[in-house]
């Protein structure tokens, strides 16, 4: 799970930016 900044220390609006994407994309 490397989207939502999980392994970076990315702001609260990336993660869930980083979170539906990665939703979004069903992988």
């Amino acid at each position: 799970m490397k989207y939502g900044g999980v392994m970076e220390p990315a702001p609260k609006i990336m993660t869930s930016v980083g979170f539906l994407y990665f939703k979004t994309v069903g992988t």
